[in-house]
């Protein structure tokens, strides 16, 4: 699946490229190789176009992320980065970029927070998922994410799904 950046901001504003003129001009197109880390720079704004990444933290899998859905990376420090499972294209908005948009053209800002509203959408599937009982967990994930199962390693799933690996086995 292909995520376009300018279809998914249009489910927002059909017209975003009158409130930010020169939209493009603002953004990265970032190519990731399997295995590659995404830099994950403070307050940056991500849309996976295409491929699959996984975000960490402190070692364990927090986040699988795939086409059409964002990484707005946090403004505070953290132990989180993000890594391609597969070869990946990322679209890029910089904090500094950002908030030089936001400066001259003031009614972005409402595209901006109705981005941050998708995202934080986004952040609580683990959470719903995780209030599911253990077998639910594994069903819904084989269901949903069955290309993802084969690119990371069993631990990773069991702390992913907060069960056993043990348990993964039996399930699989």
């Amino acid at each position: 699946m292909k995520a376009d950046l300018h279809s998914f901001l249009s489910k927002f504003d059909k017209d975003y490229q009158e409130i930010v003129p020169n939209f493009w001009k603002h953004i990265n197109i970032v190519s990731l190789f399997e295995g590659h880390n995404l830099s994950n720079n403070l307050g940056d704004i991500f849309l996976i176009s295409s491929g699959y990444l996984v975000k960490y933290c402190e070692g364990k899998p927090e986040r699988f992320i795939g086409a059409g859905e964002l990484i707005i990376v946090p403004l505070s420090s953290h132990m989180n980065y993000y890594k391609s499972l597969t070869k990946a294209k990322v679209y890029q908005l910089k904090r500094k970029r950002l908030y030089s948009i936001i400066k001259k053209f003031p009614k972005s800002l409402i595209l901006f927070d109705k981005i941050r509203e998708v995202h934080s959408h986004q952040l609580h599937f683990r959470y719903r998922l995780l209030k599911l009982p253990k077998k639910k967990r594994v069903e819904y994930f084989r269901q949903n994410y069955e290309i993802i199962i084969n690119l990371i390693s069993r631990k990773e799933l069991a702390d992913y799904l907060d069960i056993s690996t043990e348990y993964l086995r039996r399930s699989f």
